[in-house]
């Protein structure tokens, strides 16, 4: 597993966190982990049409906007930077939660299949403020996981996290990609994120699901309209096209289209902080024997494997090594 490289500064890091918690504290769908162990086995129910339909929605009131500012004013006629606009006002959300991880954080049991475990009963129960601060000082710090079913009827175990990385940073990615940046460049600043602000200064987590869900939301602002990247981690086809100077959806939005096992922290494994690791590790076991299950990361190693022959030169910027 990787060891963080990056340990100076963490004080002083760690003290700004600590300042701005109290302000973000009250917010309930605030949650920057996952325990993606511990209750998995309970999850049942296929959460995707159930997102596929919210997610869709979102992107109809965007598409809605463009084509009704597009009437008032034929310069935005078909202008994919006016429909981007109004899809990222939807869709991206702001600095405390993205509105797809608000509804899925604050659903009802009856609304959405989730599970939320405490964090005191959770794998990050052992953290301490030096190894992560935001992990250990927010009680909503861990958040809930829920299960889609892919096309071949695999389960992924996701949090709403996911759904954040998938909207927020992947537009970011996309946004560096498009002014010229390598898609190397644009990987590797994911991995810097991860290794500082979001990942090992923060919580003492470095999670490769999280890169993954940038990527994939990378390729979907990339493809709103033609196929500009063509990667293999992306099955997606282009959502709009221009007819009569009005956008027009072609395809319907489907997390399925998107979301694999890479994204499942239960596949592609965290790393953390040195002293966090082995309490963690320790965690999942025991979480393990109490179901009389042999919890162990990666839970399906033959699905690693397959996901690293999928992304072949990319693996190395995404996945556990």
């Amino acid at each position: 597993m990787r060891q963080s490289t990056n340990q100076k500064g963490c004080a002083f890091v760690a003290s700004i966190v600590f300042s701005v918690t109290a302000i973000l504290h009250s917010s309930a769908s605030l949650a920057s982990e996952i325990d993606s162990f511990s209750d998995r086995h309970l999850l049942s129910m296929d959460a995707a049409p159930i997102l596929n339909q919210f997610t869709q929605n979102l992107i109809d009131q965007g598409l809605r906007e463009a084509n009704e500012e597009a009437k008032k004013k034929s310069k935005y006629a078909c202008n994919e930077a006016r429909l981007r606009k109004h899809l990222i006002k939807h869709l991206k959300g702001n600095l405390v939660h993205g509105p797809i991880e608000k509804f899925v954080n604050f659903a009802k049991s009856d609304e959405f299949p989730m599970i939320r475990r405490p964090k005191s009963t959770s794998i990050y129960q052992d953290v301490n403020f030096g190894e992560g601060p935001i992990l250990f000082s927010l009680k909503s710090a861990v958040g809930g996981i829920f299960m889609m079913e892919d096309k071949e009827g695999q389960k992924i175990v996701l949090g709403a996290d996911k759904l954040g990385h998938f909207f927020t940073e992947g537009l970011v990615y996309y946004t560096k990609w498009s002014k010229g940046k390598t898609l190397a460049q644009v990987l590797n600043w994911g991995i810097s994120t991860e290794n500082k602000k979001f990942g090992f200064y923060t919580t003492g987590v470095f999670s490769h699901a999280d890169l993954v869900a940038n990527a994939k939301g990378m390729t979907f602002w990339a493809n709103l309209v033609e196929n500009r990247m063509d990667l293999p981690f992306s099955k997606a086809k282009p959502i709009f096209r221009c007819r009569d100077d009005q956008w027009e959806k072609i395809n319907q939005f489907d997390w399925l289209n998107y979301v694999d096992l890479g994204m499942d922290e239960g596949i592609n494994c965290n790393d953390y902080k040195k002293s966090l690791e082995p309490k963690v590790l320790a965690r999942i076991k025991e979480a393990g024997d109490k179901v009389g299950l042999h919890l162990e990361c990666p839970l399906l190693p033959e699905k690693l494997e397959s996901l690293r022959q999928q992304y072949g030169t990319y693996q190395s910027y995404l996945l556990d090594q």
